[in-house]
C-alpha cells in the first residue's frame, strides 16, 4: 500500500474505525486505500472529476487487492454520491485549493454535499479563510483544526460536522484568516507560522519601499504586518 504523506496521515488519524468513506478529488486513492487497507473503513467511494489519476487509481487498488471494497466514479465534486447513493457519512477533501474546497462545499445539490453527508475532513493547500466562510454559511461546525508540517511547508487540516456553529459570531478577521480554534489553544504551529508570516511581510515592506510604492500600498502591507505581531504577542502571552 501507498504510504501517506503527513497531511494526509492527519486526515487518516482523524477517521473513526468503521465508517464508510467517501474521497472525493481522490488522485491517486492513496486514502482511501489506506483506510480501506487499515481496516479503518470497510468500503470507500473515491471520485475525481479527471480520467488519468481514477486510471492510476485503478491500478494501485488491483496491487493492493481491494478492487472489491473501494468504488470508483467520475465526476465533479459530490456529483457521484448523489448520482448513485453510497453508505458514506464521512467525506475527506484534500490536496486541492481553499477557494476550489470552498465552491464544493457551498455548491447546491447535485454538486455540494450530500444530506447523508455527516462529516467533512479537509486539506486545503491555501486560502483556508475561503473554506471556513463555505462551512459556517452552509451550516457546518468547526469541530477542530490543526496545522500539520509536511515537505517544508504547514498544512491546515479541517474537521467539520454538521450543524450549526453559532461561535462564529464572535469571531473577528484573525480568526476567519488563521483559524479560531489554532488561536483559542495557543497553537505551535501558529505561532511558527505567524513568525513566518512577519518575515515575508518585512521582505515585501523591504521591495514595495525600494520600489517607490504608494502610500496606500506601504501603509496596507504596514498595518496588515503589526496585525500579524499583535496576534503572535497575544497568544505568546501568558493565560
Amino acid at each position: 500500500m501507498p504510504r501517506l504523506s503527513a497531511r494526509l496521515q492527519a486526515l487518516l488519524d482523524m477517521l473513526e474505525p468503521g465508517c464508510e468513506l467517501a474521497d472525493i478529488a481522490c488522485d491517486h486513492a492513496h486514502l482511501s486505500i489506506e483506510a480501506v487497507g487499515r481496516g479503518l473503513a470497510p468500503r470507500a467511494v473515491a471520485c475525481d472529476l479527471n480520467e488519468a489519476p481514477l486510471r492510476a487509481a485503478r491500478a494501485e487498488l488491483r496491487a493492493a487487492g481491494l478492487e472489491g471494497r473501494i468504488e470508483l466514479r467520475r465526476g465533479d465534486a459530490f456529483a457521484p454520491l448523489h448520482e448513485s447513493p453510497t453508505a458514506a457519512k464521512v467525506a475527506v477533501i484534500a490536496g486541492i485549493g481553499g477557494r476550489l474546497m470552498a465552491r464544493m462545499i457551498e455548491a447546491p445539490a447535485p454538486v455540494g454535499p450530500p444530506a447523508r453527508v455527516e462529516r467533512l475532513l479537509l486539506q486545503p493547500n491555501r486560502d483556508g479563510e475561503f473554506v471556513r466562510r463555505a462551512l459556517v454559511a452552509r451550516g457546518w461546525h468547526l469541530r477542530e483544526e490543526c496545522l500539520v508540517p509536511c515537505g517544508g511547508r504547514r498544512y491546515l487540516v479541517l474537521d467539520a460536522l454538521r450543524g450549526d456553529d453559532s461561535t462564529h459570531r464572535d469571531w473577528g478577521p484573525m480568526d476567519w484568516r488563521w483559524g479560531p480554534r489554532l488561536i483559542a489553544r495557543r497553537d505551535p504551529e501558529l505561532l511558527a507560522a505567524l513568525l513566518d508570516e512577519r518575515a515575508r511581510l518585512d521582505a515585501a515592506i523591504d521591495a514595495a519601499e525600494r520600489g517607490g510604492a504608494s502610500v496606500q500600498k506601504l501603509a496596507a502591507l504596514h498595518a496588515e504586518r503589526e496585525s500579524v505581531v499583535a496576534l503572535h504577542r497575544e497568544m505568546s502571552s501568558a493565560p
